[in-house]
């Protein structure tokens, strides 16, 4: 990737993922993750996680997570995980380590616990019917239970090939949705 365009020039970003049309191939989106990991430390989330769109086979990108889009763009944004149905339908499957509202839990300083009682949004689906210049979250409840606080782990989603609605998303458990991501059900 031509750095000057997709990489937000910082040591703790890279690109996790990369979704082609395979109807045009020159539409290509790309998602960057922010994070530092340490022995002593892991920070799995930032504001230079984001969306990036290329139009023209990846030799010019531009972000496509803006503030304005929809989409987290803020420091809680963590994995970001593409699936692509055509160069319009795309979805993003997101670790938003950002906290919830209202939520009255501190983050707990015992590594161990705050895995599983740190008050995050976590797993977030989100989708874009026009390549990717706006984005609405598919779902009104939390997906709970799905990434806790190590999402950094996950972020996996498949399409069905045939039917844009049927959508897979992969974490502790495997859900599946067939209603475009409103609604969920684990595959045992």
């Amino acid at each position: 990737f031509p750095s000057h365009d997709i990489n937000p020039k910082a040591e703790d970003v890279g690109i996790i993922d990369l979704a082609v049309s395979k109807n045009n191939p020159k539409i290509m989106f790309a998602a960057s993750w922010q994070k530092d990991r340490k022995a002593w430390h892991f920070d799995g989330d930032g504001e230079k996680s984001g969306i990036y769109k290329s139009e023209d086979g990846g030799t010019s990108w531009k972000l496509a997570t803006t503030k304005e889009s929809g989409f987290p763009a803020n420091e809680g944004v963590g994995r970001i995980g593409l699936a692509l149905f055509n160069e319009n339908v795309i979805y993003a499957v997101v670790d938003n380590q950002n906290k919830r509202p209202n939520s009255k839990v501190d983050k707990p300083k015992d590594a161990n616990e705050a895995l599983f009682q740190t008050e995050v949004i976590g797993c977030e689906l989100y989708k874009s019917e026009d390549g990717g210049k706006s984005w609405k979250r598919t779902h009104e409840k939390y997906i709970d239970d799905m990434f806790y606080t190590y999402g950094y782990y996950f972020a996996n989603i498949s399409l069905d090939t045939n039917n844009q609605n049927r959508v897979y998303i992969g974490g502790v458990p495997l859900l599946f949705s067939e209603d475009g991501g409103k609604s969920f059900t684990a595959i045992s």
